[in-house]
């Protein structure tokens, strides 16, 4: 239980930094092209509403949903390919940062899905072995 809890607390970390990147956009990341400044701003509001999924997955994670676990790696993989297509430099700190702690998040999130939460009654400890 311990690495769901690892693993919720690193998925919420990541949505907090989806919904913040998110939220202010062109001042954290550096462009190739800068994007265009419209009326609603310069946030990204899709990276604003995968964070807040992300960040309502991390509680269920924490639950210990396994299907919660998958979800987050889904939201994770889609928050990467945002960041990774809106014409951010690959050189920038920013940008490695949110690519790592993404790819992380789906690791992590995969390798605690996969794991088993219980011990087959041949293996537990207290599974004393009858003489007679």
């Amino acid at each position: 239980m311990r690495l769901r809890s690892a693993v919720s607390a690193v998925t919420l970390v990541n949505g907090l930094w989806s919904v913040a990147a998110g939220a202010y956009w062109s001042r954290i990341f550096e462009f190739v092209n800068p994007p265009i400044q419209t009326s609603l701003g310069s946030e990204n509001i899709i990276l604003i509403v995968l964070g807040a999924i992300l960040l309502l997955d991390s509680i269920a994670c924490y639950v210990g949903w396994t299907e919660a676990l998958y979800a987050s790696a889904a939201v994770s993989l889609l928050i990467v390919l945002d960041i990774a297509i809106g014409r951010v430099q690959f050189a920038s700190p920013a940008f490695a940062g949110s690519l790592i702690l993404g790819l992380v998040v789906i690791a992590l999130d995969i390798l605690a899905a996969r794991r088993k939460l219980f011990i087959p009654e041949e293996d537990h400890p207290l599974n004393l072995p009858v003489f007679g």
